[in-house]
């Protein structure tokens, strides 16, 4: 039964179904969104923020 629903996530092109960082579901209109998804929203935007260059202040 696994590989059914493996094969039906492969034929919508919703990617992966949990997050890599925390392993919660990732919503269907995420994925549908974003197929390549790998991780939930929340996780995603912590790792672009961990990412992002720090800005300093001119002063």
């Amino acid at each position: 039964m696994r590989v059914d629903a493996i094969q039906r996530h492969a034929n919508l092109g919703l990617g992966r179904a949990y997050c890599l960082d925390c392993g919660a579901l990732i919503p269907e209109s995420r994925r549908r969104h974003v197929p390549n998804a790998k991780r939930c929203a929340h996780c995603q935007d912590r790792l672009e923020r961990d990412r992002s260059p720090v800005r300093r202040c001119a002063a």
